[in-house]
């Protein structure tokens, strides 16, 4: 598919454009925090769907899944970034790039997709951004309010109920206050607009890179949650009793729910090409894909 000469892409991603590829204040990141950054990417909250995904397709399976989906989005990974650096545009995007060597409907097609999947992602994000924030004000304005009270649960005798008549008029009267009527999970998203907007003015792809590199302490977090449980809870797995609540199958057959969420988890096709721009030592770009891809 490749216009002109059908020379091999080089190992090292240097472009070859004879025009500056970035500004030179794009180049402040150092590979670790570009590790950090495709690492988030790809495992974010795909994290979290990993047991369900594993459950889908069997324990053998969704391994070698695991395997097979990061080797290959490595691969394309690479490709992309190669491709960029020997005949892309300079300064040119993944939707550039395909416009140049395969046209303008290739061109079309990349920035459908991209940005079929951006929708997803933000309508995932946003859903969880909005009930961290409701949960953590909310937290914080009950305990310095006092709203938490200390429930005893020693209480000798028999049980008070209420009768019905005294319930319905004791939750009558209740009403909720003017914190609880501003604060809620259906304003919140709307504060989340505030908050968030002005963000999206900054035109430094450097300044969201390093931003979203924090996103690893979430990741672990999870990671050192899951070490510690399953050694205090040890392993509950069962391979041989079908009855067992722990029982797993080596091999499903709707193992392809995995792979399709593997693929969603790897994608970082779209982004790639200006995270790794962004990369002060660019002869590290084959490795930090690498190893991200497949760690």
């Amino acid at each position: 598919f490749l216009r002109g000469t059908a020379t091999p892409l080089p190992l090292v991603t240097e472009s070859k454009q004879s025009a500056p590829t970035a500004p030179a204040e794009t180049r402040k990141q150092s590979s670790l925090v570009t590790i950090f950054v495709l690492w988030n990417t790809m495992v974010g909250t795909s994290l979290l769907a990993m047991p369900w995904g594993v459950e889908r397709a069997g324990l053998a399976m969704g391994l070698v899944l695991a395997i097979f989906m990061g080797a290959l989005c490595c691969y394309t990974a690479y490709c992309n970034v190669a491709t960029q650096a020997a005949y892309g545009p300079a300064g040119g995007e993944i939707s550039e790039l395909a416009r140049h060597m395969l046209g303008p409907r290739v061109e079309f097609l990349s920035k459908l997709f991209s940005y079929i999947v951006l929708l997803g992602a933000l309508i995932v994000y946003w859903i969880l951004m909005s009930n961290f924030l409701y949960f953590i004000v909310d937290y914080i304005y009950t305990a310095t309010t006092g709203g938490f009270k200390d429930i005893d649960f020693n209480v000798a005798g028999s049980e008070i109920c209420l009768i019905n008549g005294m319930k319905s008029n004791i939750t009558s009267d209740l009403q909720p206050s003017m914190f609880k009527q501003a604060w809620n999970l259906k304003t919140v998203p709307i504060y989340l607009i505030v908050l968030l907007g002005p963000l999206l003015s900054f035109k430094s792809a450097t300044f969201f890179t390093k931003f979203n590199s924090l996103g690893t302490m979430s990741l672990v977090y999870l990671i050192l949650f899951v070490v510690v449980k399953a050694w205090s809870w040890g392993v509950n797995l069962d391979m041989t009793n079908p009855a067992s609540v722990h029982y797993s199958e080596w091999v499903e057959p709707s193992f392809f729910a995995t792979s399709g969420t593997l693929a969603m988890s790897y994608y970082m096709h779209n982004i790639i090409i200006t995270v790794m721009r962004s990369n002060k030592n660019q002869k590290n770009n084959v490795i930090i894909i690498t190893f991200d891809t497949l760690s």
